[in-house]
């Protein structure tokens, strides 16, 4: 017998000449059929008992082994004898076939994963500690269940059948473990039921055997008791014979010649009645073997009717919740395509919506900004100029002046930008020119960029030398009555301090960067580039040429601004330092250090 009988497809060889080898040391009989058929053999007879003689039934799953027949003859006869059954995968199986019962049966199991990916040691470690699991009741269900085949096959002779103490053994696994996996199978419980009876039948005979010969012995006694009476009526004869010898003599041999024939009478009484006893005894043997064969037939006829019908009432109910299964399946992938093709074409129409609501804005954008462009860019201003870096398609030209650009707008990703090359666009003095067409070119800006989300929270940037804050306590705080503007639309205006952050910008949906002369950390650049790219909007407002002619020169605009590391990594021989360039250098932007010419 084995401890492991491995079912596998041959194009998983190799995995199991491993898995062999490792069964091998860890001290497991394994039965596998390259190593215990005999060439000679009936080869699937002898698997038939390889299944039969193993404790455990290993089955490797692969997409191979479950299309395989032999494989799901394998596991059939592993089922048909309560075999405990492993399934190990080695490769990954798509999809079971319904009605099948070998597939059925692997499904029904909890497997362990043997696949490249997975850790062998590990994985055979579970194996082998599942397998020690109630040896002594593996071996002992091993055991009936090959004494219980080989009595079946010759014919249920009774010489095959359990004695005395290994019959008891048998009888009490039995009870103890009708519960337990894997359960005895009917044929070892016909097999046990089988022994007992002729057990029980061999002991009533010697019974009655012990009785029929005491019996015996008592009648030979009586015969004796007869015989001597015979010889005392002799020794009479003689004794009151007084006329003739002769006559004694002949009544001395009728008496002998009586007394023998008395005896040879009990004697053939005897043997009748021991040949009656025989022939009574058989006849009543072979009367309650007839019995009991008839109550076995009817018993199982009844069971397997009873099976039969179970079986039925289980296939219906299957195969009516099957059915009903495959009706909610069918219905709820129609639900399903309906609703993606709902979700897809709101998403459309979103798509469309957002586009339609873009391109308008940058319609009425440069309408409005060109329309008040003279009120936007102050007389006494001098504008800088903005420049595309690598060739950005992105970016739209929203205003010009002397076909120089002063003002861009874009997407990015989920967000949105418009740089200005001015900080004046801002200042709180356009707001007392009370130009409408102006503040409405502010008002529409703020609407593109909080399209989003449009909770119409704006955050301003201070703390790196920016011209325009909204800090009071800020000496070149010129955005206090934009703030109030801002406010009247609704929008929450606050200031957000440096350093700039993911939390800072949580919740927020537009952030103003009015020209920072003072130094932008990575982190803070990397911060604003996904705020944008989550949905936030960015106005950014800067004047390259005012950084380079006032930032080094002790100017009074550089003794006003003060803040942490101010000029740390800054150059005039290199415009891309400038603050600002280096914050919008992700977005493929640049403020020049040219001018717009507002002499021409």
């Amino acid at each position: 017998m084995a401890d492991v009988f491995i079912s596998y497809s041959r194009k998983d060889k190799e995995f199991v000449s491993i898995l062999y080898e490792a069964f091998e040391r860890s001290q497991k009989k394994i039965w596998i059929d390259w190593k215990d058929i005999p060439l000679t053999s009936d080869w699937w007879t002898e698997i038939e008992k390889g299944i039969e003689a193993a404790d455990t039934f290993v089955f490797v799953i692969s997409p191979d082994s479950v299309a395989s027949e032999v494989c799901a003859k394998e596991i059939d006869h592993a089922v048909k004898h309560n075999k405990r059954l492993f399934p190990i995968v080695r490769r990954d199986v798509e999809k079971f076939e319904e009605g099948n019962v070998a597939h059925a049966v692997l499904q029904r199991h909890n497997w362990l994963m043997f696949r490249e990916q997975d850790d062998f040691e590990v994985a055979f470690e579970k194996l082998t500690l599942a397998i020690s699991i109630d040896l002594e009741h593996l071996h002992r269900h091993t055991r009936l269940l090959v004494k219980a085949i080989e009595w079946n096959d010759l014919g249920r002779k009774d010489s095959l059948l359990l004695r005395g103490e290994d019959l008891e053994t048998a009888e009490m696994w039995l009870t103890e473990n009708e519960d337990t996996e894997p359960l005895p199978t009917e044929l070892q419980e016909t097999y046990i039921k089988n022994s007992r009876d002729v057990e029980d039948a061999n002991h009533r005979a010697a019974e009655i055997l012990q009785a029929a010969v005491q019996k015996a012995t008592r009648r030979t006694k009586v015969g004796a008791v007869i015989l001597a009476g015979a010889i005392l009526m002799a020794g009479v004869a003689v004794f009151l014979g007084t006329n003739s010898l002769h006559q004694a003599n002949e009544a001395n041999k009728k008496a002998k010649d009586e007394a023998n024939k008395a005896l040879q009478a009990k004697t053939e009484a005897d043997k009748a009645k021991t040949e009656a006893d025989k022939a009574n005894n058989k006849a009543k043997t072979e009367a309650n073997k007839s019995l009991q064969a008839k109550t076995e037939a009817d018993k199982a006829n009844n069971k397997a009717k009873a099976e039969a019908d179970k079986a039925l009432q289980a296939k219906t109910e299957a195969d009516k919740a099957n059915n009903k299964a495959k009706a909610e399946a069918d219905k709820a992938l129609q639900a399903k395509t309906e609703a993606r093709t709902e979700a897809d074409i709101a998403l459309k129409a979103k798509k469309e919506a957002d586009n339609l609501f873009v391109e308008t804005t940058k319609l009425q954008l440069a309408f409005l900004g060109q329309k008040s462009i003279d009120q936007i860019i102050r007389p006494d201003s001098v504008p800088g100029v903005l420049k595309v870096l690598n060739n950005d398609q992105a970016w739209s030209t929203l205003l010009k002046k002397d076909n120089q650009i002063f003002a861009m707008l874009r997407e990015f990703e989920r967000g949105r930008i418009l740089a200005a090359s001015h900080d004046g666009i801002l200042h709180d003095e356009l707001l007392n020119f009370k130009n409408e067409e102006s503040q409405e070119f502010i008002k529409t800006v703020l609407k593109w960029l909080n399209g989003r989300y449009g909770r119409q929270r704006i955050v301003v940037s201070s703390g790196h030398c920016e011209i325009l804050t909204v800090s009071q306590n800020d000496k070149l705080s010129r955005l206090s009555k934009w703030k109030k503007q801002f406010e009247n639309w609704k929008y929450t205006v606050n200031d957000i301090p440096a350093p700039i952050t993911d939390i800072n910008l949580n919740e927020v949906d537009i952030l103003i960067v009015g020209n920072a002369w003072g130094n932008l950390k990575q982190e803070e650049i990397d911060a604003i580039k996904k705020f944008v790219s989550k949905g936030g909007g960015v106005l950014a407002v800067g004047i390259g040429w005012s950084w380079r002619d006032y930032n080094f020169n002790n100017s009074a605009w550089e003794r006003a601004l003060e803040c942490e590391d101010k000029k740390l990594g800054q150059s005039l021989e290199n415009p891309s330092t400038y603050p600002m360039n280096r914050l919008f250098e992700p977005f493929n932007l640049q403020w020049t250090m040219d001018y717009i010419d507002r002499t021409k």
